[in-house]
């Protein structure tokens, strides 16, 4: 299922493999923080330490979800519990709404 939610980007480690690993700090809820995992042949806009918007991420859950090998043409499941990180819009600056 995914999740979409406001967030500010508070954390971030380097790029492993082209994987990155961001941590967002929901808007709503001041002291909850949700860690995702970012693929590297995801197009996803970029996204610098304090940048506020609206993230899409999936939870998936190990040995019940599945993503899909092509080299194998079959369904897989996952062996790590994670969040994938989906989407990223920013939120506009209010000048910018102004000019519309």
């Amino acid at each position: 299922m995914n999740i979409t939610l406001k967030a500010q980007l508070v954390a971030r480690t380097e790029k492993i493999n082209g994987y990155q690993t961001l941590i967002f700090k929901d808007i709503r809820f001041k002291d909850s923080y949700i860690m995702t995992t970012l693929f590297p042949n995801w197009d996803i806009p970029t996204i610098q330490l304090g940048d506020i918007g609206y993230i899409k991420y999936r939870e998936v859950i190990a040995g019940k979800d599945t993503w899909y090998d092509y080299k194998t043409d079959s369904n897989v499941y996952y062996k790590n519990t994670d969040c994938h990180l989906l989407d990223f819009v920013h939120e506009p600056k209010i000048d910018n709404l102004l000019n519309l």
